[in-house]
């Protein structure tokens, strides 16, 4: 069985000794960077396993487009930490969430490769949210920033 509750502990131990904003979810923590907002969440995978989770909602209330999903399917994998996708919208079958997500292994993580991951996802999600916004549209997660 995952040990998902010890892999949990040491990645809030890593975020909390590194950062000064990190908050509690149900499933796990969050970080702000400008306009972005970084959840990371530990799960099982498989039956020995555990997964570390980054997710960033990007955009959200994002209209669906034939140009919006060209996009998506050419430049999912631009980055070398994150993927874009699409998930649908709660609120509204006509328009979309645009996400950033990434995944390590938890088992074997350090403490450096939790923070560059956090790093470069941060930094990812607040120059893509302007991006895209300005060509599909969609509200950023902190639209303060």
């Amino acid at each position: 069985m995952a040990n998902v509750d010890a892999v949990k502990s040491k990645v809030q131990e890593f975020l909390v000794s590194n950062l000064n904003n990190v908050g509690l979810t149900k499933d796990g923590f969050t970080i702000r960077n400008g306009s972005a907002q970084i959840f990371v969440s530990v799960r099982q995978w498989g039956d020995k396993d555990t997964l570390v989770k980054f997710e960033v909602p990007v955009l959200f209330d994002v209209p669906r487009s034939p140009e919006l999903y060209e996009y998506i399917a050419f430049h999912a994998s631009d980055w070398v930490f994150g993927t874009i996708g699409l998930n649908a919208s709660d609120e509204d079958p006509g328009k979309v969430v645009i996400t950033l997500e990434h995944s390590l292994q938890g088992d074997y993580l350090d403490e450096p490769e939790l923070m560059e991951a956090v790093r470069l996802l941060a930094q990812i999600g607040d120059k893509i949210d302007d991006e895209l916004k300005s060509q599909f549209g969609g509200t950023r997660f902190h639209e303060d920033d």
